[in-house]
């Protein structure tokens, strides 16, 4: 975007130069090019209006996932850890790779890991479960979005469909 500005100025400061410091054949011909570069620079002026920074165009579209996720483990698959006025918990056994840190991607439709967060501290909501926030910050636009906690496998969503849910879902893992 600043370059195509830039662009742009040098154009203006030529045509400029051009109109006002060429010989002219009197008063009509100067009021001729005034108008024509009048004109010229408003519509470089609306074209630069009209064209965005893929940047800031992506920046605009992306959204903010959250979640969360939640992990039945049964009396072997949950850690409950007790600390000062709060109860946590983390997966343990086979479910060792759920806690607190542990990756949540995004990929789009081909595959390709296009935003990455991860999870909260868990929480036991109830006895052999434990749920875990998330955020995936910065998910720009895709047809379809697979949500993958660990190496778990993912979950598939079309952008429609996170849409409708105002981009939240919850995820859940185990027996429940």
């Amino acid at each position: 975007m600043k370059t195509l500005g830039i662009a742009i100025s040098i154009a203006a400061i030529l045509v400029v130069g051009i109109t006002f410091f060429s010989p002219t054949t009197g008063q009509d011909r100067t009021s001729e090019r005034l108008t024509e570069l009048e004109t010229r620079v408003t519509a470089l002026e609306t074209l630069v209006a009209s064209e965005s920074d893929p940047i800031d165009a992506a920046a605009a579209a992306a959204h903010t996932l959250t979640g969360t996720f939640l992990l039945y483990g049964g009396p072997d698959g949950i850690d409950l850890i007790y600390g000062p006025g709060k109860q946590t918990c983390i997966g343990e056994g086979g479910y060792a790779d759920i806690h607190e840190g542990a990756s949540v991607r995004v990929t789009n439709e081909a595959g390709v890991v296009i935003a990455v967060g991860s999870l909260g501290a868990g929480e036991s909501p109830s006895l052999w479960q434990c749920q875990f926030a998330f955020e995936v910050s910065k998910v720009p636009q895709a047809a379809f979005y697979t949500i993958e906690v660990s190496h778990r496998g993912g979950l598939t969503y079309s952008w429609e469909e996170l849409e409708h849910a105002d981009w939240q879902v919850e995820l859940f893992l185990g027996d429940g």
